[in-house]
C-alpha cells in the first residue's frame, strides 16, 4: 500500500515538474520575444542563453526549450557550435508577408466602411492621433506598434476575427523580423498620412475608397520595406553584427 502511494506521489511531483517547465518556457518565450519585439535584441545578433538565464533568474532547460520553439516559428536561427541568432527578414518573407497584406487589408477596410460604428470611430481616430504623436515625438518602436494596434482595429471593426488573427499574426512577424528604421529610412509622416486617408474613408463610409487607400498603403510600405532591408545591410555591418 505504501509503495503504491509512493509512486503515486512521485507521479504527482512528476507532474508539477512538468507543469513547472512548462510555465518558465512560456515565461521565457514571451520575455525573448518582448526583447526582438523592442528591437533590444536585433537581427543576426546572437543570443546567449547564460545570459538569459541570469536575468530572468530561471534555469537554462526553459530558455533553450522557448529557443526552440522561436527556431521553429522563424524568428530565431541556430547555428552549430555558434548558438542561437535572431533571424532577419528576408526579400521572400516581405514578398509573402505583404503580400498577404494586399490580399487582406482592402477587404478588411471596405468591410469597416461598412459596418463601423460612431463609437468606433472615435477608437480609431484615437488611435490614428497616437500614431501622429509617435511620428512627432520620434519613438519608432512604439509607432511601429501603434501601426499594428491600428491596422487590427480596422480588422476588428470589419467583424471577420478569423482574417483578423491572420492579419495580426503577419503584422506580428513584420515588427518582430524587421529592425527600426533609421534616420532617412523613417517613413512615419507618410504612413501617418495614408493611415489618415484610410481612417476619412472607414469613418465617412466609403467602401470603395477605403479599399483603395488600404491597397495603396499596403503596396507601398512594401516598396519601403524592401528598400529599408538593403539599406540595413550597412547599418548592421557598422554595428558588426554578423552572421
Amino acid at each position: 500500500m505504501g509503495g503504491l502511494y509512493n509512486g503515486s506521489r512521485g507521479s504527482v511531483n512528476g507532474e508539477m515538474e512538468q507543469e513547472k517547465l512548462k510555465n518558465f518556457t512560456e515565461e521565457a518565450y514571451e520575455q525573448i520575444k518582448g526583447f526582438i519585439l523592442r528591437s533590444e535584441i536585433y537581427p543576426r545578433q546572437k543570443i546567449i542563453v547564460e545570459d538569459l538565464s541570469k536575468q530572468m533568474g530561471i534555469s537554462r532547460t526553459p530558455i533553450r526549450e522557448a529557443m526552440s520553439r522561436l527556431v521553429n516559428e522563424g524568428y530565431v536561427y541556430q547555428v552549430l557550435n555558434r548558438g542561437f541568432f535572431v533571424k532577419e527578414i528576408t526579400f521572400d518573407e516581405i514578398e509573402e508577408l505583404y503580400g498577404a497584406r494586399e490580399a487582406l487589408e482592402p477587404y478588411l477596410a471596405e468591410e469597416a466602411a461598412r459596418r463601423i460604428t460612431p463609437e468606433q470611430v472615435q477608437k480609431l481616430e484615437a488611435l490614428l492621433k497616437e500614431y501622429k504623436d509617435y511620428v512627432e515625438q520620434k519613438p519608432i518602436r512604439g509607432r511601429r506598434l501603434t501601426d499594428l494596434v491600428f491596422h487590427t482595429k480596422v480588422a476588428e471593426i470589419a467583424g471577420n476575427s478569423y482574417l483578423e488573427r491572420i492579419l495580426a499574426d503577419v503584422f506580428e512577424r513584420i515588427v518582430l523580423k524587421q529592425r527600426m528604421a533609421m534616420g532617412r529610412l523613417d517613413r512615419g509622416k507618410d504612413a501617418w498620412l495614408h493611415h489618415r486617408a484610410i481612417f476619412m474613408a472607414i469613418r465617412d463610409r466609403k467602401p470603395n475608397a477605403a479599399k483603395k487607400e488600404a491597397l495603396h498603403h499596403a503596396r507601398r510600405s512594401k516598396q519601403l520595406a524592401m528598400f529599408r532591408l538593403k539599406e540595413e545591410a550597412d547599418f548592421l555591418k557598422s554595428l558588426k553584427i554578423v552572421r
